[in-house]
């Protein structure tokens, strides 16, 4: 179980978004081990926000990775737009592990509190002001980028 926000939001809503968890001290890192931060455009829209830096997390697997199971990780897939698309985002928090859903609660409330208070609200999203501004002019909300597995064009 858990608790989510979907979002979506341009290239400067992103930013906004991913300065303010910088503000609340949380850390955006690749999911896989020995990677940077990622970035939007070169390293694809999933990672995660940490509360503590990478060396004191517990990767698994083979390739090593990080999960929100072994560690207090908000999973945030990030927003986007590719022309004409704008592309479904979202911030997550797993609940599944007591005692680590107790360490992402606050910062997760809080990032929360911020898209609400900044972001528009369309139906059960929400949309950034950059988002807003492009689906005025035309864009169109997808689930998906074409040539996914699935698209889901959202018409509200």
């Amino acid at each position: 179980m858990g608790s989510s926000v979907e979002i979506y939001g341009g290239e400067a809503d992103c930013r906004a978004l991913e300065e303010y968890a910088d503000s609340l001290g949380l850390q955006l890192i690749a999911p896989s081990v020995g990677r940077a931060a990622p970035t939007l455009g070169k390293d694809g829209p999933y990672c995660f926000l940490s509360i503590r830096p990478t060396d004191e997390l517990h990767p698994f697997g083979a390739p090593l990775r990080y999960t929100d199971s072994k560690d207090p990780l908000i999973r945030f897939m990030r927003p986007y737009y590719t022309e004409p698309f704008l592309v479904l985002g979202h911030v997550y928090r797993s609940t599944d592990v007591a005692s680590l859903a107790a360490l992402t609660e606050f910062p997760y409330r809080q990032i929360s509190r911020w898209i609400r208070s900044n972001w528009a609200k369309h139906g059960d999203f929400y949309v950034g002001p950059e988002a807003a501004e492009l689906l005025a002019e035309g864009a169109q909300k997808a689930n998906v980028l074409p040539g996914s597995a699935s698209l889901n064009i959202v018409k509200y």
